[in-house]
């Protein structure tokens, strides 16, 4: 039975590959766990207020368990996470494309339902900003994928307004954010060490 150890020791430094959690590194997952708690603590507050009760608390543990779940996944066991992050990225991104084959249904829907969308984004970026720690370059490029693309594929559906595809992306720009240190820190890394 193998013991789980966490992927950075106490020193900051990465037991697989002796990366250390300074550079652009440390401010890209600080910015995009903030925007995540954050953004876990209204979504769920949202909730609490309406609808409220045993729905709310179901209603939040329907999307709180898989975040845990992939952060978990992605700290502990970062290999693992990689295929499973990279199909979660597609929740998003078909939801992005859906925003733009048929608009009025997924606003709709959306509408009725809540804000789908956000939340599936949110469960995403936190295994994927949690992923960055030991992946920076791959984490990276998936958080900026699923963080740019749906709403930029939402704002160019005809006949809707650009307003609420890029209010979206503007909330979200704490992990366009994230997204561009993790790949600046991945890419010094590479520059250091060519045959990663």
């Amino acid at each position: 039975m193998s013991t789980l150890h966490s992927p950075l020791d106490v020193t900051g430094g990465s037991r697989a590959g002796g990366r250390t959690l300074g550079g652009p590194m440390l401010p890209g997952f600080v910015v995009g766990a903030a925007f995540v708690g954050l953004a876990a603590l209204f979504v769920a507050g949202s909730a609490l207020s309406d609808p409220g009760g045993w729905a709310a608390v179901g209603m939040t543990a329907a999307w709180l368990v898989p975040l845990v779940a992939l952060v978990v996944l992605a700290f502990w066991r970062p290999r693992q996470a990689v295929p499973v992050l990279v199909v979660a990225a597609l929740l998003p991104l078909a939801f992005g494309a859906w925003s733009l084959v048929d608009p009025t249904a997924a606003r709709d829907w959306e509408n009725r339902v809540g804000p789908v969308g956000l939340v599936v984004l949110l469960v995403v970026s936190a295994g994927l900003v949690t992923l960055g720690l030991s992946r920076p370059v791959l984490a990276g490029a998936v958080l900026l994928v699923v963080t740019v693309v749906p709403p930029l594929l939402a704002a160019l559906a005809p006949g809707t307004g650009r307003g609420e595809p890029l209010s979206l992306a503007l909330l979200t720009l704490p992990l366009v954010v994230a997204a561009v240190l993790y790949l600046v820190a991945g890419t010094r890394a590479r520059g250091r060490h060519p045959h990663r």
